[in-house]
């Protein structure tokens, strides 16, 4: 591999730099010996060496009043092609350059390094006629640098991000294609202000490879007329070596460009990539399983289109294949600053540097948690303040600037908040305000899943930990209110919803409630209990860590892991009702210690019965459950099972044994061994949920 560094004037390699670029001026075109004197003097000029001999360069300017870096060369000597020393001087100057908008080059349509530029990354965005007499055609070929939008960051859109590919986009562009009657379906009108129909800039790539100017142009003017997601470049080529594997090494222009499209969506921050490609769909689940990105035709994104939304909301195996670390920070104020600077709310770096050395001047007052990748990369930062004792603030909740538009975002900021508040739980705090003023949007978005509601500029989330009758309740909101310094006009509307009528009897009305109040739960409403029983291996992987010592994430953080969960069972019996609540009873397994007993409460959110395949691509989302366990729990691929989907999963502090909840339920006259699921009544509920609590210290 060749040594990589910049020179200057007084580099003895600037002379093997000019001899370089004489041995291929036919190519690279006239340079002044003086331009060559200049670049140098301003160190933009990259060498790559073989001992002290030049064997490549790369020559360029930047511009500091546009914001762009112009690559005017990029020369390795014949005699060392094809050793991977032009990307090598092409990461270097990326990574020197990222503070500018990005970097742009002109290439000749004729040249074969037309080629080269769209592997590294670039998109051709316009071409001209060169000034030569022969008027050759100039593409000019582009690659930005990610810096967030003033604009797009700005404003929350809940269209869910389809990209379409070449094949795609031309069955638009001409209707009366072979396979173009499928991609109709994507212009539904209902489905229309669902979603977001997005290309990537490989599309240019693919339309600038037409030799017919004329459609070149027309298919130019069409494609501006769609959303283009820029992807980032790291991921991007990152994403080559996983794909490539997959689909193999290209044998054509068009297989390469067709496997660069597809990285393209890795890298972006899209949720769906649709194809009518055979090859492509047949990897569907790898890459699903690789990068969370999912592939369908365009049939299928009509007839999945609800469980395709779910899947930006919450990707469970997304972060459970990501060995995060978390810690409290201290230091580095300058390294996290950079991270997590909100440009596009014009903050300034140094404001954010400030900050954190006061809050790290101030451990007492203030506890500054970081979440990193295993490489040490900042991805998650928040800064919790406790100067009233029944109040935790939130002053800052940044995703770092490189991760908010991939899908991992959404996952790992409502994992973080329902750690935010379960912990404030564990310390006696019943109330959570996010005061930071510069959210981003996958923020917001997962705060308004995660139970908390907007309120004077903040975001709120109240927990009420027992079951009460609505007037129970509505004295509960208004005393943490009180005690919590909450103006009672922020809490008014829970108030005012609870005292409605036709509260206790709307049974999805009661169960968002005890969403946004979780873990509080209501008495006197009209909601189905059940107790299920569930195997200790899936309990230990669904929500109960302490089960197993050999957990990925330990008992702190499995929990918050699973703001959805799913669990299969048999069709026999079925359950009489798709909402309501469920105790987990988690059944004997004499190598485990902690089973045969009721270990924790969820809500139940839905209820399908389905074949092993259907029902395993729509809930693959939530991780844990392999095809082979979907596949054994059917009995076979014929088979059917049922899912349960449930959420807002609390763990008892006091875990119910099997006698103990015998003999409530039989004071209730309800007999059941749990062997499927058994309904019970509301009073039996309360009691074995407040024993589950602690609350009710009378053993029975």
């Amino acid at each position: 591999m060749a040594e990589i560094e910049f020179i200057n004037s007084q580099s003895p390699h600037l002379d093997g730099v000019k001899s370089l670029w004489k041995k291929n001026r036919k190519t690279l075109g006239p340079y002044p010996n003086g331009a060559f004197d200049e670049r140098a003097e301003n160190e933009e000029i990259i060498v790559a060496l073989d001992g002290e001999v030049v064997v490549g360069y790369a020559l360029f300017y930047i511009s500091q009043k546009h914001g762009r870096v112009r690559l005017t060369h990029l020369c390795v000597d014949t005699s060392h092609c094809r050793q991977g020393i032009a990307r090598q001087l092409f990461e270097v100057l990326r990574c020197h350059t990222t503070a500018q908008k990005g970097i742009g080059l002109y290439c000749r349509r004729d040249y074969d390094a037309c080629n080269l530029w769209p592997k590294l990354g670039f998109v051709p965005i316009s071409e001209k006629v060169g000034r030569s007499k022969e008027g050759h055609e100039l593409i000019y070929f582009w690659l930005p640098h990610p810096h967030p939008s003033l604009f797009s960051s700005s404003q929350e859109d809940e269209r869910l991000k389809v990209v379409i590919d070449a094949n795609v986009f031309l069955d638009f562009d001409d209707p009366n294609r072979n396979g173009a009657d499928e991609t109709a379906g994507m212009m539904a009108d209902w489905l229309q202000p669902l979603i977001q129909i997005c290309i990537n800039e490989e599309l240019y790539t693919e339309i600038f490879r037409d030799d017919n100017a004329d459609q070149r142009r027309d298919r130019l003017s069409k494609a501006s007329g769609f959303e283009c997601l820029e992807s980032n470049t790291d991921e991007f080529l990152l994403a080559q070596d996983s794909v490539r594997k997959l689909l193999g090494t290209p044998t054509s222009e068009q297989d390469e460009s067709d496997q660069r499209h597809l990285c393209r969506t890795i890298a972006s921050d899209a949720t769906v990539f649709v194809t009518r490609d055979d090859q492509v769909l047949k990897v569907a689940d790898d890459i699903y399983d690789q990068h969370g990105l999912s592939i369908v035709r365009p049939a299928q994104l009509v007839a999945q289109f609800e469980e395709l939304r779910n899947e930006r909301d919450y990707q469970r195996a997304r972060l459970a294949g990501s060995p995060l670390q978390f810690r409290r920070a201290s230091d580095n104020a300058t390294r996290l600053a950079e991270c997590f600077q909100a440009q596009a709310n014009g903050e300034k770096r140094r404001d954010l540097e400030e900050l954190l050395n006061r809050t790290f001047a101030n451990p007492d007052g203030h506890e500054c948690h970081l979440v990193e990748s295993s490489d040490g990369r900042p991805l998650a930062i928040h800064v919790a303040e406790t100067a009233n004792p029944n109040l935790l603030t939130i002053s800052t909740f940044r995703i770092a600037k490189r991760v908010q538009n991939t899908r991992l975002a959404p996952t790992l900021a409502r994992t973080l908040l329902s750690g935010i508040v379960q912990n404030a739980l564990q310390s006696g705090i019943s109330a959570v305000r996010v005061t930071e003023t510069a959210l981003a949007p996958v923020v917001v978005a997962a705060l308004r899943l995660s139970g908390f509601f907007p309120s004077g500029g903040s975001w709120l989330k109240l927990s009420i930990v027992d079951a009460h009758d609505v007037s129970q309740m509505s004295e509960r909101v208004a005393e943490i209110a009180r005690v919590s310094d909450i103006e009672t006009a922020e809490i008014q509307h829970i108030l005012d919803a609870i005292s409605d009528p036709s509260f206790t009897s709307d049974t999805p009305a009661v169960l968002d409630m005890e969403h946004i109040l979780w873990p509080g739960k209501f008495c006197g409403c009209n909601v189905t209990n059940f107790v299920v029983s569930i195997e200790p291996r899936w309990a230990s992987d669904l929500f109960d860590a302490g089960l197993a010592s050999a957990s990925l994430w330990g008992a702190e953080t499995e929990l918050a892991l699973n703001p959805d969960s799913v669990y299969y069972r048999s069709t026999r019996p079925p359950m009489r009702t798709e909402q309501g609540r469920i105790l987990w009873y988690v059944s004997q397994d004499r190598k485990i210690s902690g089973s045969k007993c009721i270990r924790a409460c969820s809500q139940l959110s839905g209820v399908t019965i389905g074949g092993p395949k259907e029902l395993f691509r729509r809930f693959k989302r939530l991780g844990v459950y392999q095809w082979q366990h979907v596949l054994g729990t059917a009995g076979s691929i014929d088979g059917e099972l049922m899912a349960l989907e449930f959420s807002d999963t609390e763990l008892f502090r006091k875990t119910i044994s099997w006698e103990s909840a015998q003999s409530i339920l039989q004071a209730h006259d309800i007999r059941s061994t749990f062997l499927s699921p058994t309904v019970i009544t509301e009073d039996a509920f309360v009691e074995l949920y407040r024993l589950g609590l602690g609350l009710n210290e009378t053993t029975v």
